[in-house]
């Protein structure tokens, strides 16, 4: 699979198709442009042209230098998002991947149906391809020379397919590229017409192992790609952005790319950091986290959205990176009778959209801490974070801030009138060891409307009571 407008469309897509934009490249010290996209050729724009030459001819043309390595990045992202069509994904530079499909073929329904899929996918990322079907990997590498899509299946097959391919292709050493000119041979054809002793006398070796490689007469074993263990994606941006939909519309890719890399390991992230990249400007930061894990692109888009609907930028962007969290396993999840998982699915993306709207200070979960004090008993748990289950005896789910003195009257507590004991005395003595310790009776009580309250006393002072919590 080859990307041949790569040095193009690893710029995000934020301009309009009718918006012509280039890119250029630097060569002893010359500028000169590379690719362009159709609104530019439309405009007379071709590569090699002096960036003022095309200025002349288009003036809203839009030129960004080549970066070669935002291209290299590109390629590994992407060769990270294929692995959820096969593990042995293989590094082609400067622009191509290597696919060992064949043992996914029953699992897709069909190598049409890998091929489709992929060619889909890979454009819903934002990048055109050629896609070549072969049996041996530089087979398959020189086949995507051709403007559509080439499918060979057997050596035979392949030969003749080979044969017009121009030896340029092949990457070999100039010095014995000239000399095959020199004999008039143009195509791989008329090379593999030549006699194997003379080709290796006259050429080397090296030459005749890399035909065999590719004919599939020799073994060619490839280093597979290892994706990483967290997703990092760097996205340059063809113009400055100042608008939150262009933003999204950038941030897609990232996310596609993050979802598919999940997606091939069959796992999901609960917390990302996106970072927006100005000219003039600090980078600015945008945390984001997922009330439980997840690797869905739609899910994360939203909650990007809802994020952006209320910050303002302080500058134009000129880049956008995206950093994952840890990775963690999706549970999986047996068909229930009487719940309904969508409803689940539903309140956890109410809570991120809530966090995106409000920030992670105001939405906060709360668990109980190993401390019989009350006020002590508990503490705030990251919104989704699942709370340590600790038994405890009964107690109020309504704690005062602080306790309040209650008035006795005929020796009786009052609140809204004489409070009857339902229960007690519970003693708690604890924290002296961190010189806030407590000594208490704490007694179950109500009041004539029936209003059940949590009061207590210290056994130092009996004729004092307070009011500390209230049943629900």
């Amino acid at each position: 699979m080859e990307l041949p407008w790569l040095a193009l469309e690893q710029f995000a897509g934020t301009l309009e198709p009718a918006h012509p934009f280039a890119v250029s490249e630097t060569c002893n010290g010359v500028a000169r442009l590379a690719l362009g996209n159709r609104a530019a050729l439309r405009a007379g724009v071709r590569p090699g042209m002096r960036p003022g030459t095309a200025y002349a001819l288009c003036p809203d043309l839009r030129v960004r230098p080549r970066d070669h390595a935002a291209e290299r990045a590109a390629l590994e992202r992407l060769a990270a998002w294929t692995g959820r069509f096969t593990p042995q994904v293989v590094l082609s530079p400067p622009a191509a991947l290597l696919l060992e499909v064949a043992g996914s073929e029953r699992l897709f329904g069909g190598m049409e149906a890998i091929i489709r899929a992929l060619r889909q996918g890979v454009a819903e990322l934002g990048y055109r391809t050629r896609i070549a079907l072969a049996p041996t990997p530089n087979g398959a590498r020189l086949l995507t020379t051709s403007a559509g899509d080439t499918r060979v299946h057997g050596q035979d097959e392949l030969r003749r397919a080979l044969a017009g391919v121009p030896l340029e292709r092949l990457g070999l050493p100039r010095g014995s590229l000239e000399r095959l000119r020199r004999l008039g041979l143009k195509r791989l054809g008329e090379l593999l017409r030549m006699p194997r002793d003379g080709v290796a006398r006259r050429y080397g070796a090296e030459l005749v192992d890399l035909l065999d490689r590719t004919l599939g007469r020799r073994a060619d074993p490839q280093e597979p790609f290892r994706p990483p263990q967290r997703y990092h994606g760097r996205l340059l941006l063809p113009a400055e952005v100042e608008e939150h939909p262009r933003l999204l519309i950038a941030a897609r890719r990232l996310l596609g790319e993050l979802s598919g890399l999940l997606e091939a390991r069959g796992e999901g992230i609960q917390s990302m950091e996106w970072t927006l990249i100005h000219r003039d400007h600090a980078p600015t930061p945008l945390p984001l986290g997922l009330a439980s894990p997840g690797r869905d692109a739609e899910r994360m888009e939203a909650l990007l959205a809802e994020r952006l609907e209320r910050f303002e930028l302080p500058a134009p962007v000129l880049e956008l990176e995206l950093c994952s969290g840890p990775f963690h396993p999706l549970a999986s999840h047996n068909g229930a009778l009487f719940t309904d998982p969508a409803s689940r699915l539903e309140a956890a993306r109410l809570l991120e959209r809530l966090i995106a709207r409000l920030g992670e200070a105001a939405i906060h979960g709360i668990e109980t801490v190993a401390d019989h004090r009350p006020e002590r008993g508990w503490r705030r748990l990251p919104a989704g974070r699942r709370p340590l289950a600790i038994a405890l005896p009964d107690r109020p789910l309504w704690l005062l801030a602080a306790p309040l003195p209650l008035a006795r009257i005929d020796g009786r507590p009052h609140y809204r009138g004489v409070l009857h004991l339902l229960r007690g005395p519970e003693r708690i003595e604890s924290g002296w060891w961190d010189g806030a310790g407590v000594t208490r009776d704490y007694f179950a009580a109500e009041n004539p409307a029936g209003m059940r309250l949590w009061i207590f006393r210290e056994p130092r002072h009996p004729e004092r009571w307070f009011l500390h919590g209230r049943f629900g």
